[in-house]
Parts: structure tokens; sequence; C-alpha cells
């Protein structure tokens, strides 16, 4: 069942991405939400999909809801002309705010030659499971210049990768039309983390292995949760639900899962020296 929330507060801050710029706001339950609100219902679908997905795969990302931010708490003084209030008529999607997460690149521009540190990293196949996770819905966001990965602080001092910002899956956007591969440099599997990460060897081939079969298995998975996913839908982005499922066959065709399997197994083996 998803959350549904409101906001209490007047929004705290803009985030200043690349992208959209998501804003901060408490709500009812008195947690800190990110919240998306394009003008395109279909970059909030992406994200709704890609962490319910996500959570099939067993990939840690921040639990999410869909958020009403009331038209009192949008003030010009936060929003300085770039963002329109007529975004907000409809839900936002949320994710909680993770306040002591890293992220993944500052992370490793502090950490990258301390051994110490990156040894509490947590699930370190987490890394390359992500990189397969993107090659299969075709995530052009998330590369070695914009990991959109954060390292979640555990109460046992270790961290662990959660996954984020999921607007661009489907080649950005482009579910209708047909899917195509993210190219080895569009991958975080060709970033010098995977190099810091693993290195060669029978281990490395065995994690890669494993993950191979595991995208036959999540898959499947998220083909059969697909009915139950979209009616969480909510009413106010007015999608075409059997034309996104139609549209969505696509990334559960067995030929787009051996090529994503064929490419995942090439660029992890290009990423590692």
């Amino acid at each position: 069942m998803m959350q549904y929330r409101t906001s209490i507060e007047a929004i705290h801050k803009v985030f200043q991405t690349n992208g959209s710029h998501p804003v901060l706001v408490t709500c009812d339950d008195l947690e800190y939400w990110v919240c998306k609100y394009d003008s395109s219902v279909y970059s909030l679908f992406n994200e709704f999909i890609a962490s319910r997905f996500l959570n099939i795969w067993n990939i840690p990302t921040p639990p999410i809801g869909f958020i009403t931010v009331l038209p009192e708490h949008i003030t010009d003084s936060i929003i300085g002309g770039r963002i329109q209030p007529r975004f907000f008529q409809k839900h936002c999607f949320g994710s909680k705010y993770l306040s002591y997460a890293k992220e993944v690149d500052a992370f490793f521009e502090s950490f990258k030659n301390n051994t110490y540190e990156l040894n509490k990293i947590n699930s370190r196949e987490d890394f390359l499971k992500i990189g397969l996770f993107d090659l299969w819905l075709s995530n052009e966001d998330r590369n070695h210049n914009n990991y959109n990965l954060l390292l979640k602080p555990e109460d046992d001092g270790t961290y662990v990768f959660n996954a984020i910002d999921h607007v661009n899956c489907f080649n950005t956007g482009n579910l209708g039309r047909p899917l195509y591969h993210l190219s080895e440099n569009e991958s975080i599997l060709k970033s010098e983390i995977v190099d810091v990460l693993f290195s060669k060897g029978a281990k490395l081939r065995g994690i890669v292995d494993e993950l191979s079969q595991e995208l036959y298995i999540c898959s499947t998975r998220c083909r059969e949760s697909l009915d139950d996913i979209l009616s969480d839908l909510p009413a106010t982005w007015d999608l075409n639900v059997d034309q996104i499922r139609r549209d969505i066959e696509q990334i559960f065709e067995i030929a787009w899962l051996q090529d994503t399997e064929e490419i995942f197994k090439r660029y992890v083996q290009l990423g590692i020296h």
C-alpha cells in the first residue's frame, strides 16, 4: 500500500540538481520528504515504477509515497520563479529524505584510497546489481559523471548503497518506443568505483554469473507484480494504464533480457583493470 502524505509547513528548500529541482517538505508524518513535481507525469511514473521494481530486486532505495504539497506552502521566496505552482496540482512523487546518507561521488573522493572506510561498504555486489538494473530499464542518468547513489550509514557502522533518481529510465521517457541499450559510457559499470570495489578473478565471475541469473528471476517477479503496481498509481496523474502495460512488455521479452545479460558481462569486464 502506497503512502499518501500532505505537507504541513512551507517548502524548506529547492535542491539544485542537473535536471528537475525537487523540493524538501515536512509532511503529516513529521518526516522530511524529497518531492518531485515534474510537468510531465511520465517522468514521475519513471520514478515510481523504478522504485517499485528496485524493491522487487532487493536493491535498497528510499521509501516512497505520493505527496500533496498544499498551495499555502508554495512560497515565492522558495521557488524563485523556476517552479510553477500548477505543477503541484497533482500528487508529487516523494521519497524519504535520508539526512545522514552520503553522495557516492563525494564519499569516494574522500575515501577511495582509504581501505578501512571502503571495507565498511556492505553488499558491494549491489553496485554491480544496480548497473545491471539500469541496463534492464535503459536508465540514462546514472554514470561515472552522475552516480545518483547514496551511501546510507547503518547501525553497525557499515554503509549500504541506495539507488535514487530514475526519471530518465526507458531512454529518458521513451517507453512508448522501442528501447535501446546504454552505451558503455552511459553505465556506472564503466567507472573507477568498479575498479576500486572489485578485482578480476573467480570470485568476480561468480558474482556476475549469479547476478545474471537474478536478472531473469527478478524481471519475472516484476512482470507478475505489474498489475498490482500499476493499480497504485494516483488518479491525479491521469495515466493510460492499459497503454503503459502494453509498452512496458518489451523489458520482459527474452531477447531484451539476453542482450542485457550479455552487455552486463561485457561492461563489467571492461570496467576492471
